[in-house]
């Protein structure tokens, strides 16, 4: 009985450990806008798309203003899964808010695998989220300039002044169509442009068998 007992003790060990160590991910999108106010349909059908893909992946959308509390509760997840891949997406206000998030994080030594701001903007009485910091592996940055009122960074870069691992892409539509603006950039989600960057990502793990709205 207390060999049993003992076996189990130990697959239960295993388990939780093999559980803990898997390979997950956690994925953020930053709504933009001053305050928070309703979801762009393109951002959440993004949200169920790869909910629905993937087994193993945590999506959580929010607003610009509550990227401190996302620092902290990424901290603590991290220190429950430390294998977690972490991709941080966000447009305007919400683009910025990836640049410093991923700062934040810098601090407490926590990598960021990709992060995709569409159109960043610095938000008021914020420092400017130009430089991405080290721990960032990949950045995916889009922009546009024929806004005339709101034009977002085109230019991510880091603190040496290179663009290493960053891609700023300026976003261009047919000729003879509506010029893009800066909201418009939803239609990069709309086109499946963002779905795609992250499903690159996410490649290998593991996938859901059944697809099912959420």
């Amino acid at each position: 009985m207390n060999k049993l007992v003992t076996g189990f003790a130990v697959a239960s060990l295993l388990l939780i450990t093999s559980i803990s160590n898997a390979s997950t991910a956690i994925v953020y999108f930053f709504t933009g806008g001053p305050i928070e106010g309703p979801r762009g349909p393109a951002m959440t059908t993004i949200a169920e798309f790869m909910s629905n893909r993937y087994s193993t992946v945590k999506f959580t959308i929010v607003h610009n203003s509550a990227s401190g509390h996302v620092c902290n509760q990424i901290k603590k997840e991290m220190r429950i899964f430390p294998n977690d891949k972490i991709i941080l997406a966000g447009h305007s206000y919400g683009g910025n808010a990836t640049v410093s998030i991923s700062e934040c994080l810098q601090k407490a030594k926590i990598n960021v695998n990709m992060i995709i701001p569409l159109d960043p903007v610095q938000r008021p009485f914020t420092a400017p989220a130009d430089v991405v910091p080290e721990n960032v592996a990949v950045v995916r940055s889009f922009y546009q300039e024929q806004d005339g009122l709101v034009r977002g960074n085109k230019h991510l870069h880091r603190a040496d002044g290179s663009d290493r691992g960053i891609t700023n892409t300026l976003i261009t539509v047919p000729p003879n169509t509506l010029s893009p603006h800066h909201t418009m950039v939803d239609v990069l989600m709309e086109a499946g442009v963002i779905q795609g960057l992250i499903d690159e990502e996410l490649r290998g793990l593991p996938p859901r068998i059944f697809l099912a709205s959420q």
